[in-house]
C-alpha cells in the first residue's frame, strides 16, 4: 500500500491510498466517491510530483495539487 500526501490547497481531499495494482482504494478526508477507483500512473508519485491518473468515467487527467509526501507501508 502506498499513501500520497498532497500539498494543503485547501482543497477536499489531503490523502491517498493506493493499493498494488495502482488503484486508489480510499482518499481522505472527502471526495472518496469521486477518486476511489482510479488508477494511478506510478511514474507521476513522488514529492513534487503531480499525479496523472485514469479515472473510469471521466477519462485520463492530472491532479493539480503537488504530492507533498508519499508513504510505502507492507500490510
Amino acid at each position: 500500500m502506498t499513501t500520497i500526501i498532497f500539498e494543503d490547497n485547501k482543497q477536499d481531499f489531503l490523502e491517498w491510498d493506493i493499493d498494488e495494482n495502482n488503484i486508489v482504494v480510499a482518499c481522505r478526508p472527502f471526495q472518496g466517491r469521486m477518486w476511489c477507483g482510479c488508477m494511478v500512473d506510478t511514474n507521476s508519485t513522488y514529492p513534487g510530483a503531480r499525479i496523472r491518473y485514469i479515472h473510469p468515467r471521466v477519462g485520463a487527467g492530472q491532479i493539480k495539487h503537488k504530492i507533498k509526501e508519499v508513504i510505502e507501508t507492507n500490510i
